[in-house]
């Protein structure tokens, strides 16, 4: 299932972005799917070492996997004030 996620920009803001990117959208596209993967290898590598380590049978397939881990307890989803949290710089 996708998601759309949308996001909110001044005109300033906008064009500063166009200076640089010639495509803003697939930029943030990019950023996205770059920290997507970044994620993905660190929760499965989490959950591969936590059924080794505990004799469990690893789920087929990355969308199985993380939901595996979420019931595991080893994944949570982000609130603010948890250890996870990213503070957004300047605040």
């Amino acid at each position: 299932m996708a998601k759309t996620v949308t996001l909110n920009f001044e005109d300033h803001e906008m064009k500063a972005l166009e200076s640089e990117f010639v495509d803003v959208d697939a930029f943030f596209q990019n950023f996205v799917n770059h920290r997507y993967q970044l994620r993905e290898q660190d929760i499965l590598s989490k959950l591969i070492a936590h059924c080794n380590e505990n004799s469990i049978s690893i789920a087929t397939g990355v969308s199985a996997q993380i939901d595996q881990a979420y019931d595991l307890g080893l994944i949570a989803k982000a609130v603010e004030g948890s250890p996870d949290f990213l503070t957004p710089p300047g605040e």
